[in-house]
């Protein structure tokens, strides 16, 4: 009966943890990124100390590439490209009905009846919906920007902590050698997953860019980008990249032909990108079987939102080792209990 209260109140505090990190989700997710960030960025200092930067010089040298790779580069080909993408969205939304008004009409030939009122709330409901989106395109980016700087300040600062931090990390008090490999096991491999993941989205990304490109596809750059972005999700994200390139080179070209090729694309890229180079470079597996990649996707999304899902596996995998420790720590006090009790035991027989 203890063992079920137990595990009751092991539920009951997880439901509690998750629903507040679902209230103060705006919080959590931006010092998860500004963790993750640096995280991910954190080999460069430790390859320019390796190189026998001075520290100060190091420090320097990353922190002023960080700020003008993402400010000047980065953010650049991001405005440009969200720009460029809202001021078509009312001529694919144009093009868009009238594919629908052929559509109903080719059913219409064929004794299939569509109202017409149907085809007028589509077009509605749609102009309600895109144009707020469209016209918010420039505030959106305006508060974006804003909290990059955010991101790049405060991750400076934790960078300028880099050399130091592992000393100060062993003087706490409830931190002893074991507890810090542990944590030290589980930095190493999320920085591992997430590395080789920015590059493989990176890639993945490009390829679909140029490929798009080459078909005439239109705002390739958005989609490429997109494909970047979603390529961190698992299982979902390949899928949800694919719909946007569909529906714009169905509506640019009408052709048949074309869209089987950008299926066939993002096809092949993410089965070459995602299922046999990805594994390769990965070296191996994390414990996490697909089934639970796929719950955590779910869960991570409803608490913390599309960061959640984009992390939703260096979370996982930091809740895992979190649970694996707290594991071998029950494990080591059961042996010293029973030890004790044995130990006890045998004092008794002795003394009778």
């Amino acid at each position: 009966m203890s063992k079920i209260n137990d595990w009751l109140l092991k539920i009951a505090s997880i439901a509690i943890i998750m629903l507040g990190l679902k209230y103060a989700s705006a919080l959590i997710t931006q010092i998860l990124i500004i963790i993750f960030i640096a995280v991910i960025i954190s080999p460069i200092y430790y390859w320019l100390r390796r190189l026998r930067f001075p520290n100060w010089l190091a420090l320097i040298t990353l922190i002023v590439s960080m700020v003008c790779f993402t400010l000047f580069g980065i953010i650049s080909f991001i405005t440009q490209t969200i720009q460029k993408f809202a001021d078509k969205v009312p001529d694919y939304y144009t093009q868009f009905i009238q594919i629908v008004r052929d559509v109903t009409t080719w059913l219409s030939n064929h004794d299939v009846y569509v109202p017409e009122k149907v085809i007028d709330y589509i077009a509605t409901f749609g102009l309600d919906q895109i144009m707020p989106v469209v016209k918010g395109v420039t505030p959106l980016m305006v508060s974006m920007l804003q909290q990059i700087i955010v991101v790049l300040i405060v991750v400076s600062f934790i960078l300028c902590e880099l050399n130091s931090l592992p000393r100060k990390v062993r003087s706490i008090r409830w931190v002893d050698k074991d507890v810090y490999d542990r944590m030290l096991r589980m930095v190493l491999d999320i920085r591992h997953y997430m590395g080789i993941k920015t590059i493989i989205s990176a890639a993945t990304g490009f390829f679909i860019y140029l490929g798009l490109k080459l078909l005439g596809v239109p705002s390739a750059e958005a989609l490429g980008l997109l494909a970047f972005i979603l390529n961190f999700v698992p299982v979902f994200g390949s899928i949800l990249a694919t719909i946007p390139a569909v529906i714009l080179a169905s509506i640019n070209s009408g052709d048949s032909g074309i869209v089987v090729y950008v299926i066939f694309l993002y096809l092949v890229v993410n089965q070459v990108l995602g299922n046999i180079l990805e594994p390769k470079f990965m070296g191996k597996g994390f414990g996490i079987s697909p089934v639970v990649v796929l719950i955590a996707v779910l869960v991570w999304g409803w608490t913390l939102g599309p960061v959640g899902m984009l992390l939703a596996v260096p979370l996982t995998m930091a809740v895992k080792s979190s649970f694996d420790s707290l594991r071998k720590e029950e494990l080591a006090q059961e042996i010293k209990d029973v030890a004790k009790e044995s130990s006890s035991k045998e004092n008794q027989l002795d003394k009778e």
